[in-house]
């Protein structure tokens, strides 16, 4: 690890590292129907997403990356919201006249429809362009600002892990309740930050704080996972009803009924949970001792 790094070398470390993963997981999703291959390509689109939107003002044309990098994130968000439904299906006991093999079919037919979808886009010309373009202009050209690049690493990546803690602790004020959203985008933006630190940085401290930021990410995630359930399982049921009223019918109304109500009723819990849960955190001392660079005593105030 180098302290000392700039940031202009950090940041070109990190893209090419992020570059070298798309790269690696697109291969291995074509070649197979593997989850985690594709759950792999999704974090890795959304890592360079965020070191774009991080590092704005520091980076040359960030917002023509971040953009592009956020239309290929939003293409994979139905097939990742159904690979964690059918995952978890199983948890929801029913009632024998409940059966939920049809409702299993039914979102497995819309995940292979979106599989597809995303093989598409991943073998596109414009894709691939697009990953080609990004390469050139981390490995050619100088990516960061004139008068950024020659700062160092530790130095900038503070400001920003600063900056995104008022952020968080601003929401105390604003009413976490309405906002749970947006301080979890938040949430994972300071623990990404934490994770691209790893390039010139770390040490217990730093593991310690990047094994806290996941968890609390993995839980801010419930509420946003059963909300999208919920979503998923209303348009399935609207088109039931459209194919109904030209006399279809559906064996598998009553499970998706069920799982919406249980779904709704776990929302409920999970919401009060969350809200609670983030209230503790920016209460606590947690964000304020968060720092980088700082494992070996240069903590940052």
């Amino acid at each position: 690890m180098k302290r000392d790094m700039l940031i202009e070398e950090a940041l070109r470390s990190i893209f090419s590292r992020l570059h070298s993963d798309i790269v690696k997981s697109v291969r291995i999703v074509l070649e197979s129907d593997d989850v985690d291959a594709f759950h792999d390509l999704r974090v890795a689109i959304m890592r360079a997403r965020t070191l774009f939107l991080l590092f704005k003002k520091n980076l040359k044309n960030s917002s023509r990356f971040s953009i592009r990098f956020k239309q290929y994130t939003d293409a994979t968000n139905k097939q990742r919201d159904l690979d964690v439904f059918i995952a978890g299906l199983d948890s929801y006991v029913l009632n024998a006249e409940e059966d939920i093999v049809p409702l299993k079919e039914i979102l497995a037919g819309e995940r292979t429809r979106e599989h597809d979808i995303v093989k598409k886009i991943i073998t596109g010309n414009r894709f691939l362009s697009f990953l080609d373009a990004w390469e050139c202009y981390f490995m050619m050209d100088s990516p960061c600002e004139a008068s950024e690049g020659k700062r160092e690493a530790c130095s900038v990546f503070n400001e920003i892990l600063r900056k995104h803690i008022k952020k968080l602790r601003r929401f105390r004020s604003k009413g976490v309740e309405a906002n749970v959203h947006k301080i979890r985008i938040e949430f994972k933006k300071l623990r990404y930050l934490m994770e691209f630190s790893r390039e010139f940085a770390g040490g217990e401290d730093t593991e310690k704080s990047i094994q806290k930021l996941k968890k609390i990410q993995d839980t801010l995630g419930v509420v946003q996972d059963k909300t999208s359930q919920k979503t998923i399982l209303k348009q399935i049921l609207s088109r039931i009803s459209e194919n109904e009223s030209q006399g279809c019918e559906n064996s598998a109304i009553a499970a998706i009924k069920a799982v919406y109500s249980a779904i709704k009723k776990e929302l409920k819990k999970e919401k009060r949970h969350t809200v609670l849960l983030i209230e503790n955190l920016l209460a606590s001392n947690f964000l304020k001792r968060l720092t980088i660079c700082g494992d070996s005593g240069n903590k940052t105030a």
